[in-house]
């Protein structure tokens, strides 16, 4: 995957969890209380796999982007 798509990905990622704790946060302010509930294990198991790979995806790609940084800021400071 090129660093672009990470990039790109990472940003759609973070605005859909954005987006769905803004809804989580309206239910709180609307009905003053907000629980979830998934009846079917299979689904909620699904979910909460596909939550964990957005983390580590997003660790993945932060992690990355760190040590371009790191590997840039280290060129720029070696005299040519």
């Amino acid at each position: 995957m090129t660093s672009r798509l990470n990039i790109i990905l990472l940003a759609l990622l973070a605005i859909g969890m954005a987006l769905f704790l803004l809804c989580h946060f309206i239910c709180i302010w609307i009905y003053g209380e907000f629980y979830i509930y998934e009846s079917n294990v299979l689904v909620l198991t699904l979910e909460t796999a596909m939550i964990i790979g957005i983390l580590g995806f997003s660790a993945y790609c932060v992690v990355k982007e760190l040590q371009k940084f790191q590997r840039s800021s280290s060129l720029d400071r070696e005299p040519h």
